[in-house]
């Protein structure tokens, strides 16, 4: 197989060689390239290319046309919608991404909004560096906040874990929304929300009872 890297990957370059003397060493031919959008450039490198791999570059149904002995898109992102699927199916060219590379990176990093918004930390932090006061931006706590969570998906249902008030020192845990996620899996089919309600501090703990706004076979 003819296999044709057409940008980066974001590793290093001793890594890259690691996996391309694997591939060689079964049989096959493997190029890497700096990304180049224009479709001219991608045509020149790819023409012969059995296998292409790319991450979030555009791919247009023009160089895939181009491409007669292609066979397989790799696509080392969560989704597909820079690459022309219609002209990768009239080619019988198959494609596949990364689904669920940075599912736990996302959902941590929603959770970090919500108490950046909370606490307005880049203001504040842009104030301190002023050398001036946090006066209007101090903010508020999570504590008694109901957080919202559309969608229960692979990511949807992840921030809810750490919102769980059971997982958490009682001054965060009240009145929040989370998904109820018994399991991944049900929290995905049911896409339900629960609201945990009278939740009370004791020690560190909280006792909680929630209460789902959906039925589980909804």
């Amino acid at each position: 197989m003819n296999i044709v890297l057409l940008e980066s990957l974001g590793i290093s370059p001793e890594l890259l060689d690691q996996y391309a003397k694997k591939l060689e060493q079964q049989g096959h031919r493997f190029a890497a390239y700096e990304r180049d959008t224009d479709p001219a450039v991608q045509i020149e490198r790819a023409r012969d290319a059995d296998i292409l791999m790319i991450a979030n570059m555009p791919l247009s149904g023009q160089v895939i046309r181009a491409c007669k002995n292609l066979k397989f898109i790799d696509v080392a992102f969560t989704g597909v919608d820079h690459v022309d699927l219609q002209a990768a199916k009239e080619m019988g060219v198959k494609v596949s991404n990364a689904a669920g590379y940075s599912t736990q990176a996302v959902a941590e990093l929603a959770v970090c909004m919500m108490l950046s918004l909370l606490r307005n930390v880049p203001q504040v932090g842009a104030r301190c560096r002023d050398g001036r006061t946090k006066d209007g931006l101090v903010g508020s706590e999570l504590s008694s906040k109901t957080v919202g969570i559309v969608g229960a998906g692979a990511i949807g249902w992840r921030p809810a874990t750490p919102l769980r008030p059971r997982q958490l020192a009682a001054p965060l845990a009240a009145g929040c929304w989370a998904t109820s996620a018994t399991s991944p899996a049900r929290s995905r089919t049911a896409s339900s929300l629960s609201r945990w309600t009278s939740c009370s501090p004791k020690a560190t703990s909280s006792r909680c009872t929630a209460r789902s706004t959906m039925s589980p076979d909804t």
